[in-house]
């Protein structure tokens, strides 16, 4: 009995899916910054911690962006 429920449940979510996405509206990309902003153009990783910065990982160091700039991160 509890299989049915759960595949009845899993099917709902499934059936859901294409309503939800329909609410979130089409995906669009951004482009902050300047050319020079990341050091030789390349980006290793990326990543996004708790207070909601972004830190970006190049061959030539790691670099944080706060939504206005991108700054050099100094250990």
């Amino acid at each position: 009995m509890r299989a049915i429920g759960l595949i009845g449940f899993c099917l709902g979510l499934l059936l859901a899916l294409p309503a939800r996405a329909a609410l979130l509206g089409d995906p669009y990309f951004e482009t902050v910054g300047d050319p020079e902003a990341i050091p030789n153009g390349v980006v290793t990783c990326v990543t996004q911690d708790a207070r909601g910065l972004i830190w970006i990982g190049t061959q030539a160091g790691l670099l944080r962006f706060d939504g206005y700039r991108f700054l050099p991160y100094r250990h």
